[in-house]
């Protein structure tokens, strides 16, 4: 999907970039956003309503809200989330790949290139299976 493929994007240009704390923040973020969306989720399959305050003492919880709000990537993510029922798993695993690449000058043997490969542009086209309709038990059987 294009949201999919979107936020791969956007999370290989910020695993490019550096190993800074900047990019590991901004990693960080995009975690908490996705688990965000699914906690919200649960919370609503579950019959519980999610309590959020409109405006929290915390100008910096307030200002990291918002971002995730008005973030076109993040929203069309959602989306994708929400209509699809992606599984949460393949977007961890693409995030917890490119956090571990942040430390990555270059790879020693092509058995972790492949590795890489398997943790990022695989659970991309198994999100991208699962907003055709094919689930991930056909995909990984097939």
């Amino acid at each position: 999907t294009a949201s999919g493929i979107l936020f791969h994007d956007e999370e290989r240009n910020e695993a490019g970039t550096d190993s800074s704390l900047g990019s590991r923040l901004r990693m960080q973020w995009w975690r908490d956003a996705i688990t965000g969306i699914y906690d919200s989720m649960d919370s609503s399959h579950s019959g519980l309503r999610q309590q959020q305050s409109s405006s929290s003492p915390d100008p910096l919880l307030n200002s990291l809200v918002a971002s995730r709000k008005h973030n076109p990537t993040l929203r069309s993510l959602e989306q994708a989330i929400r209509t699809h029922g992606l599984t949460h798993t393949f977007l961890r695993r693409l995030m917890e790949a490119r956090e571990v690449d942040l430390d990555v000058v270059q790879y020693e043997r092509v058995r972790d290139v492949a590795q890489y490969g398997e943790d990022t542009v695989s659970n991309v086209l198994y999100l991208s299976l699962e907003c055709a309709g094919v689930s991930s038990t056909q995909s990984t059987t097939s």
